[in-house]
Order: C-alpha cells, then structure tokens, then sequence
C-alpha cells in the first residue's frame, strides 16, 4: 500500500506534535503475512539481532579505548609504537 493510505490517521495536534486517531486507525486494511512467513522472517532476524548488539557492545569498547587513548597519543604521552608492541 502507498503510505499515503495511513496518512489519514495520522493527525495534527499543537502541543505534542503528532497523534495516531484511534478511529481513523481502526478503519484501515492492515495487511498481515500468514504465520509462516512471520516465522521465517523471525528466524532471519533473531541471529542478525544478536550480531547488532555484539557489534554495539564491541563499537563501544573501542570508543572507551579511543577516549582513553588519544590524549596520551597527542600529548606525546604515549607512541604509537608502544601501543603497538604492548607497551601499555
């Protein structure tokens, strides 16, 4: 469906924004794929959702060594060459 379609239920309000009327969403045709398609699409998400947040965990490890380790590098503090070869 065009996502012009949902538009309708979607309404203007001045102080929050935006907000979903309950009776303009109750009247849509909502498309709902059979249950093995659901499951399918599941069983695909499930790993990448796990190697997202493995990602995410390890990205922030290495901002946490970035931060710890920049100003040491620029300062002089520290050399490249000794990070390196395990001089820390």
């Amino acid at each position: 469906m065009n996502p012009a379609y949902y538009y309708g239920a979607i309404a203007g309000s001045s102080r929050e924004g935006q907000s979903i009327s309950p009776d303009a969403l109750g009247m849509l045709d909502i498309l709902c794929p059979p249950v093995s398609i659901q499951n399918a699409f599941y069983d695909w998400l499930v790993p990448h959702s796990h190697r997202a947040a493995t990602l995410d965990k390890e990205t922030r490890h290495l901002v946490s060594q970035r931060d710890m380790l920049m100003p040491q590098l620029v300062s002089g503090e520290l050399r490249v060459r000794e990070v390196i070869h395990g001089g820390l």
